[in-house]
């Protein structure tokens, strides 16, 4: 949501001592360096294929690093403090070939129907494979939650 105008409603029906609290979550989860790499790898194949097609994302998105400070000058809240959360899951190579072909802007790229060896998957499923294989390890999901008090 667009933060300032959202701040405001917030400050508006909140009453005095109310909490409000919005969270995000750290992506990729942490799981095992090599996988992490190979899935950023991956990423930037992505990202240079919707340049080469001109695919654009309509939906506004705002720096993560900087929801904090867009929360603290709202003015709307005498206390904040950001809290980092995480559980573990077990990951397979499965799971985590499968998390990164359901994000949005993937999506848009395998709509086009380009072969795997385009899309650069197949050097991302076999480092996660030979990283993660079917036992799998445990992967961090990570969560930030900006905690503000009026």
């Amino acid at each position: 949501m667009e933060p300032q105008s959202t701040l405001a409603e917030v400050a508006r029906i909140l009453r005095v001592g109310g909490v409000f609290a919005a969270y995000d979550h750290d992506w990729p989860p942490t799981v095992q360096w090599e996988a992490e790499q190979a899935f950023f790898r991956f990423m930037n194949r992505i990202h240079e294929i919707r340049l080469q097609y001109a695919i654009t994302s309509q939906m506004q998105q705002w720096e993560k690093g900087e929801h904090f400070a867009r929360v603290r000058s709202s003015g709307a809240f005498r206390y904040l403090k950001e809290l980092v959360l995480h559980h573990t899951e077990p990951c397979t190579a499965e799971r985590w070939t499968g998390f990164a072909l359901t994000l949005g802007h993937v999506l848009s790229v395998l709509d086009l129907g380009l072969p795997d060896t385009e899309l650069g998957l197949e050097p991302f499923r076999q480092a996660a494979e030979q990283t993660l294989g079917n036992k799998g390890l445990p992967w961090y999901v990570s969560c930030r939650v900006r905690v503000g008090v009026k």
